[in-house]
């Protein structure tokens, strides 16, 4: 049978038709062979449609949660801004504002986040997801922190000066009674506070700053995060005894009333806790004002209690300051401050002079620090022209007035060298009353804008050890202690060095020395750790037998117990007991105070030469041990009051670390790098 095609009027059989390669049924695809179900197509069609929803739903939701909350973040650093503003004008309405619209725009932050929860399944975005609900909660934690701390405080807005241009009308002298009257009942209201902070710290410690870009968009990520977590870890301490502190500190305060003894100490002359004790005074406070501030010269205390100190003074002072009798001038020999401080108030409870709750020790730098904060000032009768009198450039700045570049050289003119006619020589020492009275009735009557730089100057001065405090009651000294802010010899479980110097009869050249120290560490075949301290002195000050002079100085090291003294370069004297000098190493164990082995030299500078003193010993095997087990090295720097020590270089191996010794350090360095 043939067939005619209509198209073509052509003529074909059936088996034309059939199709040129053999019958294949059509490939499915991965998706149809998942998808295989005994059901009819439309019902396979229609599940096929559904499931490929899904998985379009669970894409858009969080994209789509991820653009709001794109734009949700992008208002924070506004109010963020506000927030910052608010808190540095004290304006406790404005904060509490500023907090209302940081919270009501996490809230929107929180629930745009809240859709993106299915990327914590997705491998190393869910790392990212993580991170954001560790902050999102440590931002709610803050919030809510925030307003508690802003409730708590409304009531006494006004009487703390909290309020828009308030605080402008209050004296610091006000604002201080206010507060101190305002801390106890505080303590007990201020529970979520506590409670909080510690958990806010361990949110931001569940991130890691690693993660993330030094920066994007001009802001500091890793650094911020960082940053952040440093502060949460310096706070703790502080934050963990909250309660405490606000109970505590009205008392330190004078509320109530009290009288502390101030030690002016003359850090031009060091001496072991800050400077020769040049004069004291009596201040009396009360609700943190000032009621008296009665200064007294050094020998004021021999003349009301002639014994002094009643016993033998230590063998380095009667030696090289050739006296027999322990006076209160000297008493600061022992390095420890709570020991020193001890010792004075031993002698002082059996003068006739008034009993007083602690001792507060303050050296020169404290003085000249004071000025910065209140300005220079100009005394009656300490005002000379001092233009034509060849003292040194920084003198002369200043014109007539202190200031803080020039106090301390003044203070040495006008009580060593005024001359015979003017007021200064009348009462020479007087001149440090005037001063401190000066600035404490210009601090005092300063607006409470003062404020914030009258805290930072105190913390400083607290963390440079140019301040430091005994409390006679046992809690109160625990507490600044336990903050260290005593001036203590610390204890440390890995390596320590605390180069302690003492001017005995070097006139006043620690104004001019310059002092550098270096280590090096070194493994010996039995395993045991050698270390070289190195110590640069240098005077660039020629000789004028006033300010500059031979700079004599007796100097103890303290290092970790069981050291063993190798050499000593440099020294005139070694001393390896406490009370006994050669001019070999006698005891290589030195002797041992404050749970440290101490070994001592005495030596001399020429001004204008440089002068090296060298110390080889050995550190004890437990430390070797130590080193061992923790693979790395660590070393606890601890700062003397008032002096020289600038830099300091530490090296093992090949590698070298560097920190200014401005306060207490301690370095970690890892073996094998």
């Amino acid at each position: 049978m043939e067939l005619i095609e209509p198209s073509s009027g052509k003529t074909s059989s059936p088996k034309d038709l059939l199709p040129a390669v053999p019958f294949r049924k059509k490939r499915q695809g991965r998706l149809g062979a998942i998808l295989r179900f005994p059901f009819k197509t439309r019902r396979r069609r229609w599940f096929t449609f559904g499931v490929i929803l899904v998985l379009l739903i669970l894409i858009a939701l969080p994209a789509t949660a991820g653009v709001y909350l794109f734009f949700q973040v992008r208002g924070f650093p506004a109010l963020g801004s506000e927030l910052n503003n608010a808190i540095k004008d004290q304006d406790l309405p404005r904060i509490e504002t500023a907090l209302g619209a940081v919270d009501s725009q996490l809230a929107k932050v929180e629930t745009a986040f809240s859709g993106m929860f299915v990327f914590r399944l997705v491998p190393l975005v869910g790392d990212y997801y993580r991170d954001g609900m560790h902050a999102l909660k440590a931002a709610r934690l803050a919030v809510d922190t925030g307003e508690e701390i802003v409730t708590v405080l409304r009531p006494y807005q006004e009487t703390l000066g909290l309020v828009q241009g308030f605080g402008s009308q209050i004296t610091v002298e006000q604002r201080l009674q206010n507060l101190l009257d305002t801390l106890p009942p505080l303590a007990d209201k201020l529970d979520l506070v506590w409670t909080n902070i510690p958990l806010i710290k361990e949110e931001i410690q569940g991130i890691n700053p690693s993660r993330y870009p030094e920066d994007f968009r001009g802001i500091r990520i890793r650094f911020w995060l960082s940053e952040a977590q440093n502060i949460l870890d310096e706070t703790a301490p502080i934050i963990s005894r909250g309660r405490e502190i606000l109970e505590i500190a009205p008392a330190l305060l004078g509320s109530p009333k009290r009288t502390y003894l101030v030690l002016f100490q003359n850090a031009a002359e060091l001496r072991p806790t800050g400077g020769f004790i040049t004069g004291f005074s009596l201040l009396t406070i009360k609700g943190g004002t000032v009621l008296a501030n009665d200064f007294h010269s050094g020998a004021y205390f021999a003349d009301h209690y002639p014994p002094e100190l009643g016993f033998s003074p230590p063998k380095p002072l009667s030696k090289y300051l050739n006296v027999g009798k322990w006076h209160f001038q000297d008493s600061n020999y022992s390095p420890d401050f709570p020991t020193t401080a001890r010792t004075i108030l031993a002698a002082w409870k059996k003068s006739p002079l008034p009993k007083v709750s602690g001792v507060v020790a303050l050296n020169t730098a404290v003085a000249a620090d004071l000025l910065n904060l209140s300005g220079p000032i100009r005394i009656p009768g300490y005002d000379l022209d001092l233009a034509n009198t060849g003292l040194p450039e920084d003198c002369l700045k200043g014109e007539r007035n202190f200031t803080s570049g020039n106090l301390i050289c003044r203070l040495e003119f006008y009580v060593e060298k005024a001359p015979r006619s003017s007021r200064g020589t009348e009462a020479r020492k007087k001149i440090l009353d005037l001063i401190s009275d000066a600035v404490i009735k210009k601090i005092s009557n300063s607006s409470a804008e003062i404020w914030p730089r009258l805290v930072d100057f105190i913390f400083k001065n607290l963390d440079q050890k140019n301040l430091m405090i005994y409390a006679a009651a046992e809690r109160e000294q625990k507490l600044i202690s336990d903050f260290g802010y005593a001036g203590e010899v610390r204890e440390s479980t890995g390596d320590y060095l605390y180069v302690n110097d003492s001017n005995f009869g070097g006139l006043k050249t620690n104004l001019y020395m310059q002092e550098t120290v270096e280590q090096s560490l070194q493994e010996l075949e039995d395993g045991i750790w050698r270390k070289t301290v190195k110590i640069r002195y240098y005077n660039p000050v020629p000789y004028d037998g006033w300010l500059s002079g031979y700079y004599k100085d007796f100097v103890r090291i303290y290092v970790p117990q069981g050291s063993k003294l190798v050499s000593v370069d440099g020294a005139f004297q070694i001393w390896t007991y406490a009370d006994t000098w050669s001019t070999g190493i006698q005891n290589p164990a030195g002797w041992k105070e404050f749970g440290k082995t101490v070994f001592g030299a005495y030596f001399a500078v020429v001004p204008q030469k440089e002068y090296f003193l060298t110390f080889v010993y050995d550190l004890p095997s437990s430390f070797a041990k130590a080193m061992k087990d923790s693979s790395e090295y660590q070393l606890l720097l601890q700062k003397q009051s008032g002096t020289n020590i600038g830099l300091v270089k530490v090296q093992i191996g090949d590698t070298i670390e560097t920190v200014d010794l401005s306060q207490d350090r301690e370095i970690t360095i890892p073996l094998g790098r």
